[in-house]
This record gives structure tokens, sequence and C-alpha cells, in this order.
């Protein structure tokens, strides 16, 4: 005898009263309406939302435990709560690879589509289309989101025009680290710009199978700026916890962040035997206490057992029940559900896990169902039904017609398998509907009728599709188009007669990661090209005798290489082109490389020795190419002689042309020529890398001789500027900035957007040193930062060395609350760019004004100094503090290489300059514990100021440390000594005032004073002829230092001309500190009309300036006369 349990069903409404049989037509319970057993979660979700320190949660769990039941529950509170924009992306791991962003994509174009519909729309794009640096954001996520032309103001584009203009630009660009930056910088712009209108949170789902481009863009959106509007940017990602390994780039991204910035969730865990019960109720519309625990806790305790508590699986299980007919609803007991738990627990033979579970409920549907939704399985996770109508025309096996195929689609949809979300776009309910459904091909299907049948037939009208020339070209038909065909390639194989279609195929994988490297998504890139490597092979061993295909193996080994070298894999890269540079057998041939073939291998094999740290060997490689092109290669261990004897020589050439001849040189387009200045630049970094100063200044000097033969190229143009440093630096100092600017002229008339950083930071370094106006370091700065931020095209590392410029600009040229005005208004007017800035530390710059000029000093302060100097704008500096570094702080900046280091190196300059020893010796110290490499440009500074900073600290610091400090002085000494040696020629002033320095702490006055005198005199000099105002300042200050107890008169002098210096130069910071240090205030009416005239003057000048440079007003604001 059976025993059933019964539950009043409730009023179920008009699509629940009829009783089905068992059958899958069997009307489904109604899907819960709240959320069982994830208070906890959505309480820590709901902190995370509210902390303004947190911008991210992430959430895993294994599929089917209801983080997306959690997500969705979450905005809902959020929209009840107030105004939030919610976009929504979703990975798919059939198409991860065909189209990178693709989830990204989608949330940005959910997310226009709802600003579409805000009423400060218009404001906001009117915002994006006048300011002068959004004109790279808008051209860049213009190609992505069709929808971004549609909000413009005032231009309705051509969504035709939109996609044809992205295929060419795929044809013409590059997708390298530059167009990646600027991809990640227009989308945290884009974004940025938003909230400040209104909060917006991503929602990222499936994160497990996200590409790393993508998760690198995420990365970097959420290293956010603060920012003073209520509103923020909020992400919320989902991942299979069990499907993410500590290799996978979901975990290297997380890595990246700082944990105290996101909230983690690592598994969502399954359903109590309470909350399966609780699930049911809400399910079937039970009430707990009316159903009593002998009943229906026992059907909880059947589907716990059998589910393990995971809600999607709990669900699956109800379908399968009433599907056999063993829960039902009786009319006959006032609609209530009713079981049998007999032939429940005795005949439920159902599958143990969910996909096996949702395949047998599918095999029950009819067989055009069944059909259609296999195809649909193939194309994604979302489908589109038009090309699904397609694939199933096109197979001439099946009889299936439009009608048929229409209520296959009614069919899937009431069985709630599919949802729709555009009027031909379809998607499974959730994943694992679309794994059984695609795994029920391969069991059910025999022969040729397979997983590769389907995925051959949707590439081939994918394909027909991208081809059609009735059409638009639409990129994802090549890239899916082409992975589909890929992943059916066995079907084309066993084709007889298809050489054609496999050549076919070939060209579709080169053409494919042609698409996808412009997107910066290098590992797709890869697979394409590794499939197209295979088919060639493939064909080579049929086709033993044909040399057709040898160009198209080496294009294609070579686009492999370089793809795998952008990929991180250096060595998998070495080893493609040694292949080709051995002439290794391909199929019994030996394949016959053209030179420009052997030089672009010869230059990425360059490439992946930079990319090793192996300088020498990229040496060795670069003059092994040059002798392959004619070139005389440089040679390593050049000495000073040969370096000087090139310049002059070059000097000679340059003279006998003007510089406008020089400028309108055309612009050569040759392969080879491109080829060979890209060799020769970057063999200069290598030798500038081994310290071979002159090898390195030879190696510039051919790169501009190069210039001259054959016309300017990207690589050639920055060398003008190197050399008109080199120029400066030896003492010819206009003609340095007359050979200098040539680059800049020469990129201003052929627009190579790729040297823009290397000649912002060469013109600048020179600039830096000469008795230059203010104004004109900083326009060139500008004008340099603001070109290679618009055109989306500079390094990480440029970029920062040329806002680093910018820094130690300002921080040696003004008073400091003027400076204070002047970081107001570029964190202000560039909020959008701080992403760049945080590297060199404008943040913490700020800061540290900011604190210097604080009035109260916290007591017991250990960095605590009184900093008493005058400025014209009545701010009074007392009870300045520099800023604290917290311990993890210091690590990082340290472990983040030379960007970071540079922070330190200003706030060691700043403490310098504003005589601050002891909080100067702190930051020596820590640069000293993370010593390696160090740009080019600032390298001298380093032990320079430090050796400074130690060697004052022997003449006042602590007794007992003298000889320490003393110590490392000499350390810092000798290796400017040893630079010197190797030919850096810019360090000579450096040097010889810190010999004067040791001199005068190691022997006694009197009797050192001439000796000493003439040492410091001669460190002036050398700095005076050389162009270096601050270092021949430095100089009068120390010897006036050194001199003031034994001869006041002279020491004065030596002040005197140290506040001429600085005024000359524009640095009213320093000039208000020497006036103050030596007490100088009202001593003499002239040295005091000389302070008030020179910062009136110099201000004025700034902003007239300013106003004169066109574009966004971000180096200074208006301010009112004192």
């Amino acid at each position: 005898m059976s025993s059933t349990g019964t539950t009043d069903g409730g009023s179920l409404g008009s699509s629940y009263t009829s009783i089905g049989s068992s059958s899958i037509s069997q009307p489904h319970p109604r899907i819960p309406s709240i959320l069982v057993g994830r208070e906890r979660e959505l309480g820590i979700v709901e902190e995370a939302y509210m902390s303004s320190a947190r911008g991210s949660v992430w959430i895993g769990g294994s599929s089917g435990s209801g983080k997306t039941a959690l997500v969705a529950e979450f905005c809902r509170q959020r929209r009840r709560k107030g105004n939030v924009l919610v976009a929504r992306g979703k990975w798919d791991q059939l198409t991860r690879t065909s189209t990178p962003y693709a989830a990204l994509v989608d949330a940005m174009k959910e997310l226009c589509q709802q600003i579409q519909e805000c009423e400060w729309m218009p404001l906001m794009m009117s915002r994006l289309l006048e300011q002068e640096e959004m004109g790279a954001t808008v051209r860049i996520l213009s190609r992505f989101l069709p929808q971004l032309n549609v909000m413009m103001v005032g231009e309705q584009h051509n969504p035709q025009e939109t996609q044809r203009q992205t295929l060419d630009d795929h044809q013409g660009e590059g997708g390298d680290e530059n167009s990646f930056t600027g991809l990640k910088i227009a989308i945290r712009t884009f974004l940025l710009l938003v909230t400040s209108y209104q909060s917006v949170m991503l929602v990222m789902d499936d994160l497990q199978w996200a590409d790393e481009a993508t998760l690198q863009v995420l990365s970097f959106v959420l290293q956010q700026p603060q920012t003073s509007h209520p509103h923020q940017l909020f992400l919320v990602g989902c991942y299979r916890s069990n499907e993410v390994h500590k290799d996978n780039a979901l975990e290297v991204a997380l890595a990246q962040l700082d944990p105290q910035a996101y909230t983690r969730i690592p598994e969502l865990p399954n359903l109590s035997l309470e909350d399966v019960n609780l699930l049911l109720c809400e399910r079937l519309r039970m009430e707990p206490e009316d159903s009593g625990p002998a009943r229906q806790q026992q059907l909880a305790l059947v589907v716990h057992d059998k589910t393990h508590g995971n809600p999607f699986f709990v669900l699956q299980f109800l379908d399968a029940m009433m599907q056999r007919g063993i829960l039902t609803k009786s009319l006959l007991n006032h609609g209530c559900w009713q079981w049998d738990c007999q032939r429940l627990q005795a005949e439920m033979d159902l599958a143990d896990n969910v996909v096996e579970l949702v395949m047998q409920n599918m095999r029950r549907l009819d067989p055009g169902t069944q059909h259609f939704l296999h195809i649909g399985a193939c194309l994604g996770n979302r489908f589109d039904t038009d090309i699904v109508r397609r694939a199933i025309h096109h197979d001439s096996s099946n009889n299936h017609d439009n009608s048929t195929i229409s209520k296959a689609i009614r069919s899937a949809t009431k069985e709630q398998l599919i949802e729709k979300v555009d009027r031909h776009l379809y998607r499974f309910s959730h994943d694992r509907i679309q794994q059984a459904a695609y795994q029920l091909i391969s069991t059910d299907s025999n022969g040729i009728k397979g997983v590769e049948y389907y995925h051959y037939q949707l590439g081939v009208i994918l394909k027909d599709l991208y081809y059609d020339h009735a059409t638009t070209p639409v990129e994802w038909h090549l890239l899916v188009g082409t992975e589909q065909l890929n992943l059916g390639r066995k079907v084309l194989l066993q084709q007889h007669e298809n050489h054609s279609k496999i050549m076919e195929l070939v060209h579709m994988n080169m053409q494919a990661a042609r698409v996808v490297k412009t997107k910066s998504a290098f590992i797709p890139a890869v697979q394409f090209l590794r499939t197209a490597m295979e088919l060639l092979s493939i064909q080579e061993d049929r086709e033993q005798s044909n040399n057709a295909n040898t160009s198209l193996i080496i294009e294609v080994q070579l686009f492999h290489a370089e793809m795998e070298l952008a990929s991180g894999n250096a060595t998998i890269c070495k080893t493609l082109l040694d292949e080709l540079l051995l002439s290794t057998s391909h199929g019994n041939r030996v394949i016959m490389m053209s030179v420009e073939d052997q030089l672009e291998a010869y230059s990425l094999q360059i490439k992946a020795c930079e990319r090793e740290n192996n300088h020498a060997e990229s040496c060795k490689v670069a003059r092994k190419a040059l002798t392959l092109a004619g070139i005389k290669a440089p040679r390593f261990h050049t000495g000073p002689l040969k370096m000087l004897w090139c310049i002059a020589k070059l000097n000679h050439r340059l003279q006998k042309l003007s510089l406008d001849e020089i400028v309108e040189i055309p612009r050569t387009d040759s392969r080879f020529h491109g080829l060979v200045t890209d060799i020769v630049a970057h063999m200069s970094i290598a030798f500038h890398n081994l310290e071979q100063m002159p090898s390195f200044v030879v190696t510039i000097v051919l790169l501009a001789e190069l210039c001259l033969r054959w016309g300017p190229t990207a690589a050639s143009t920055a060398a003008f500027s190197v050399v008109g440093s080199v120029l400066v630096g030896i003492g010819a100092v206009e003609r340095g900035i007359q050979v200098g600017r040539l680059g800049l002229d020469i990129l201003n008339r052929w627009n190579f957007q790729e040297s823009v950083a290397e000649l912002t930071v060469a013109h600048g370094y020179f600039l830096m040193h000469l008795r230059r106006p203010l104004p004109e370091m900083i326009d060139v700065m500008k004008r340099g930062y603001q070109s290679g931020m618009a055109s989306g095209r500079i390094f990480h590392g440029h970029i920062c060395a040329s806002c680093s410029l910018l820094i130690r600009f300002i921080l040696a040229a003004h008073p400091l609350s003027l400076l204070a005005e002047h970081c107001k208004a570029i964190t202000h007017e560039m909020i959008n760019y701080q992403s760049m800035l945080q590297y060199i530390g404008l943040m913490s710059l700020r800061q540290l004004i900011e604190n210097l000029m604080t009035r109260d000093c916290p007591e017991g302060s250990p960095t605590a100094t009184t900093i008493s100097t005058r400025s014209r704008d009545k701010a009074t500096l007392e009870g300045a503090v520099i800023p604290d570094f917290d311990e993890h702080e210091e690590k990082a900046q340290l472990e983040h290489g030379p960007p970071r280091r540079l922070t330190l190196l200003y706030y060691m300059m700043a403490a310098y300059l504003f005589g601050n020893l002891e909080r100067g010796r702190y930051f020596a110290e820590m640069l000293l514990q993370g010593e390696s490499e160090f740009p080019m440009m600032p390298a001298m500074l380093y032990p320079f100021f430090r050796g400074m900073i130690f060697f004052d600290l022997v003449i006042s610091g602590p007794r007992k440390k003298k000889r320490y400090y003393l110590r490392l002085a000499k350390k810092e000494l000798a290796q400017l000594t040893q630079w010197k040696k190797a030919g850096f020629i810019n360090i000579v002033s450096c040097q010889l005032l810190l010999e004067a320095k040791l001199l005068s702490v190691t022997t006694k006055p009197p009797k050192n004073l001439r000796a000493v005198s003439q040492a410091f005199n001669q460190a002036i000099v050398t700095s005076s002829r050389t162009g270096f105002s601050l270092f021949a300042a430095i100089a009068h200050e120390s010897a006036a230092d050194f001199l003031w107890q034994l001869d006041r008169v002279q020491a004065k002098l030596h002040v005197e001309k140290s506040l001429l210096l600085m005024k000359e130069w524009g640095a009213l910071g320093r000039v208000d500190f020497l006036m103050h240090k030596y007490n100088f205030h009202g001593e003499t009416s002239k040295m005091d009309s000389f302070v008030s005239g020179t910062f009136l003057s110099r201000r004025n000048s700034l902003q007239i300036a300013s106003r004169q440079h066109s574009g966004v007003n971000w180096i200074m604001k208006e301010q009112p006369e004192p």
C-alpha cells in the first residue's frame, strides 16, 4: 500500500489550472519569487556596495549554486533603494576564443541603451564631444559600440559605415600595448564620466571563461581614482570556483588588485535541508505549517539527498518528477500537489547530476525541437534563430520547414529551456541546459552527423554571410564562422578535392587573427594561427612537390611568433623563429626566406630577448641582422672618442642642410627600411641597458643618419631628440636645441604617433636643464602628453616618464602654494586620466604639498619639521609635514619597478630641496633597498641626491653615524665616477659637485679653504656651461654653506648667484627657501624687491602661456592678483 502526500497549491493563475499527464507538457511549478538560503551572502554584497573603499565583489560557486539569482536579487534591491544603472555581460565557453571582449561589450551596449533613456544624456554627450582629450574615447569606443554613434549630439552615424570603418581599421592598425592602453583608458574614461551622473553596476557572469585581455581591462577600470561626486562604479563578478585554478587568468587578475579594495565570496554553499524545504514551499506555493513534517519534510529529504542542495538541480528534479507523474496536482483534492513517496524512492532512476537529468528531459521533446536546440547549442549560450534556420534548411537530410522551426522555438520557450533576448536573439536559460543540448549531439548522433558536422555547417553559413557582397561585412560572422569551421575541420578534411577549401580556411584564420590582434586579444590570435599552421602542415604532407605555399608558411609562422611574444611566450616565439632562420625542413622541403622576412624574424628575436632581459643576446642578434642588411653595426665597448667623432660627423652633415629641408624629407614606407630602423632602435635600447653609453650614442647617431638617408620612420624620428640631448650635455647648448627640435618638427610633419613619448622625454630632458622660461618647458610636456593620450598610442613607461618630468619641473619651479593650485587643477581637469598619473604619484604629490602647507603639525610626529618659507600669495608654510609611508606601500612602490621608484625619487628631491634631511635620508635608504635598472634620463639623479643628502648628514647628523653616512656618500660618488668612465657625459657636473662635497668634509678648515673653493668653482662652471641651472645653483648653495663661518662675504655672493640662477630658471620655490634659510628677509631691500618682482612677472608669464595653449587649461587656474 502506497502512501501519498498532498498539499494545497493555492491560486496558481490561469496558466497553471489544467492538470497535465506525466509528459513534458506538464505545467511547471512557478519560479520562486524570493531568494532562499542566501541572506548572509546578500548582506556581504550589500556591505561591499556601501563601502566606498571596495569597488567590486567576486562570487564563486559551482554551476547551479545560485550565483546569478543572488546577484539578480541584489540588483532588484538596489534599484528599489535608489537610481543605479545595471549592465550585464556573460561569457560563453564555445565562443570565448572567437569573440574577445564579448561580455564586456554586451554590458557596455546595455549601459548605452539605459543612458539613452536618462535625462542627463545630452549633457554628458556634450561633455564627451567638447573636451579635446575625450576625442580618443569616442573614436575607440565607437568601434565596439554602435550605440555610441546613435547617442552623438547633432550627428547620426551610418551603422554600415561604422562596420566598414572598423574592418578598415583592423587592416591598418596594429594591436599592441599602445592600442590596448588606449582601449583601457577609453573604457575607464567613459565609465567615470557616466558615474559622474549616476551610479553604475557592472555584472560579469562566468568569469572562469573570460579572456585575459578583458580581465586586464576590468582590473584597470577598478583602479579608479576617488571622486567627489556621490555616485560610484561597482563590479560584481561571478565564476565557477571548481573551474578556476591558481594559474587561471581570473586568479592572476585578482592577485594584481589590492585585497583591501574588493570583497570575495570564494564558494556559495549548497542549500541545507531546511532551505530546500523552504524552496519547495515557495516553488509549489505551499505553507510549511500546513503541510507538516510528516509529508513535506519527507519530500524535502528525498530531494535534498538526490540534489545535495544545488538550487538549479532541485528545480530540474521537480520538473523530472512531474514528467514521470510522481509529483502531480489533484483536481479532486482542491488542486493540491500530491506525490507517492514509495514510488519516488523505488522507481526514481533519474540521473545523479543535473546535466544528465536535463538530457533525459530533452529526449522527450519532438525531433524538430531537439534538432533546433542542438544547432543553437553549437553557436553558444546566445544564438541567432535566423542563422539556426539557415543551418536547418542547409541540411538536406531533414525536411523541417519554417513552421516546424517556429514550433520548435515555441516548444523550447514553453519548457523554459530558452528565453528571448531580442527579435531573433535567444539564449539558453542556464549554462547546464546548453551543455546538455550540446552533449546530447555526441550521445545520440553517429557517423558524420555529429558535433563536427553541425559546427562545419554553421561555419559555411557564416562564411557565406561574411563574403556575401550584397551585405556589409560583419566582423562577428568572420570570427565565429572561422571558429565554427575550425571545430568542424574534421568534416572538411574527409572531403575529396578539398585543397581550395583548406587554403580558404587558412586565410580565414589569418584574417581572424589580425582582427583579434587589433583588440589586443593575443591568445585567441595564437589559437587561430596554430590552426592555420596545422592545416598548412596537412596540406604540405599531401602535396610534397608543390612550392606554392612557401610564402604563406613564412607569413603564418612570423605572425604566429609575433603573437606568441605578445602573449608572453618568448621561448615559444624564439623556437618558431629559429625554425625559419635555420631553414628548417617543412614537409621534406627547405623554406627560402627573403631578406625582409629574415629581418622581421631577427626583429622579433630581439624583442624576445628584451622580454627575457637578455640584452647581450639582443645586441648579437641585431648585429647579425644589420650585417644581413648591409649596415655596419656599432660595436661593444665603443670608446668616448669614437662617440664624439660620430656626433661631430652627424652635426657636420646636418649643417649642410637647412632645418626645413630635413623636416620635408619624405617619409619612407619601405618594409626593408622600417625593419632596419626598428632593429637599430632596439639595439640602442640594449646598449643602454648594458650601460654601454658610447655604443648607445653611436647607435642613436646611426639611427639619425638612416633617417636622413631613407626618410623618417617612427623609430628613427626620436633619434634627433636624443642627439640634441647629448649635444647639450657636452656644452653645445644652442646646437643641441636646434637638433633636438628636429624630432618634434618631424613628428608634427609626419604624425608618427608611436614616438610621441620618446620625443617628449628626450626633448624635455635637455630643456629642463637650460635657463629657459618655465612655460616653454611645461608647454613641451603638455603637448607630448596630450598628443599621446589623444592618440592612445603611448607606452606605460613613457607616460610615466613624461608625467614624472612634468612633476619635476613643478617641484623645483614654483612656490608651494602655487604648486598646490597646479596639482588641484590637474587632478580636477584630468580626472579621467589619473589612471596613468597614479603610477608616478600625482595624488601622493598633491598630498605632500598640502601637508607642506599645513600650519598645524601633529604632536609627536617623527617626520614633523618646521619650514618657514615666505610665499608671495600670503600662504605661510609653517609646521609642514612630509607624509609618512605605510610599510606595505613602501614595498609595493619598490616592487612595481621604475615608475614607483620615480615617486620616491621626487619625494627625496622635495625633502632635500626644502631642507628636511631626515626625511631625505629615509627616502634615500628606501631607494637603496630596491636598487636596479632605472630609466635613462633621470638615472643620475638617484646617486646625486642621495650623495648630497648623505654628505650633509656627515656634517649635521648624529656623530655616531658620521662614518656610516660618509661610506654611503662615497659609494654614490663611486657610482657616478664609474658611469663617467663608461661614457655618460651628462653626469660630469654631478660628479664634480660630489667630489667638492667630499673634499669639504674630509679636510679641516682653514687649510682646505682654497682647495675646496676651487673644487666648488669647478663644479659651478661645469654645470653652468652645460646648462644645468639646478646643479649650478645647488653648487653655489653648497659653497655658501662651507664658507658661511669662514668667509661670510663670499658666502653671500654664492647665495646671491644661486638666487639669480633660480630666478632665470623660474624656480621660485627654491628662491623663497634660500631667502629664508640665509635670513635675507629685510637685510637688503634690493633682494626683497628682486623676489617680489620675480614672482609677479613669472606668475603673469605662466598665465599668458597657459592661455595661449589650446585645449583644456589643466596646468593652471586663473588666480586673482595679490
